[in-house]
């Protein structure tokens, strides 16, 4: 029935879904691919006057639904995938990226990870502001630096001047520590999702989402750029 009834729809619906894979194929962008899918069934999926009678005729269909309809989520999962899509474009271009992806993936495995005397420290410090037993700590020292990352799931009903705390009472925890005292610190503080604190010797940045990128600076600089071949 949907075939006999909607050729328009079911042609219409095809040539979306192979333009917008063949785009994302090529950039491997999924967010562009969406993108064309959405604007083709957009454009081609309305109802067309006619001339003679003067009539709108039906809208292009799929499963009884205009196609430019089916267009709107399309597009809005376009936008949302385009977060996606920059994030993973930094990690290819940065590999340090898939250094923090695998030490956060040390920190969600268990409560204590990495080096457990200072992972211990730290969580000590920043329980009696988290108040939250869910809480993650990973500790490492490397080249001469400290990078301490915290998941407290809890987070978002932290506000900002007990982050704070957290932060002053962190550092000041990690001066004890004879290891580590005169070491540049690089700290990160996420909630279930996204990061809301992150400190690293050039500053403080507190929010309901900030980009952990300044952390990179713990797995040392920035990997140059290779050249273009022509």
């Amino acid at each position: 029935m949907i075939i006999i009834y909607n050729l328009s729809g079911l042609l219409i619906g095809l040539l979306g879904i192979v333009v917008g894979f063949l785009v994302f194929a090529v950039s491997g962008w999924l967010s562009a691919g969406l993108l064309v899918l959405g604007m083709i069934w957009m454009a081609l999926g309305r109802g067309k006057l006619n001339a003679e009678s003067g009539l709108k005729t039906p809208a292009p269909s799929l499963f009884f639904i205009p196609l430019f309809a089916l267009a709107i989520p399309i597009l809005l999962l376009a936008i949302l995938a385009v977060s996606a899509d920059v994030q993973r474009s930094k990690k290819v271009l940065d590999p340090r990226s898939a250094l923090l992806d695998q030490d956060e993936k040390t920190l969600n495995r268990t409560k204590l990870t990495g080096d457990s005397d200072l992972a211990l420290a730290a969580y000590d410090a920043l329980k009696p502001v988290a108040l939250d037993d869910k809480m993650h700590v990973f500790a490492v020292v490397k080249d001469q630096r400290t990078l301490v990352l915290a998941k407290i799931p809890s987070l978002k009903e932290i506000d900002k001047s007990a982050r704070a705390s957290m932060v002053k009472a962190l550092v000041t925890a990690l001066e004890t520590q004879e290891a580590v005292k005169d070491l540049p610190l690089y700290l990160g503080i996420k909630g279930r999702f996204a990061y809301g604190v992150v400190h690293t010797p050039a500053g403080t940045t507190i929010d309901s989402t900030v980009s952990p990128d300044p952390l990179l600076g713990f797995y040392g600089p920035p990997v140059p750029a290779r050249p273009t071949v022509r």
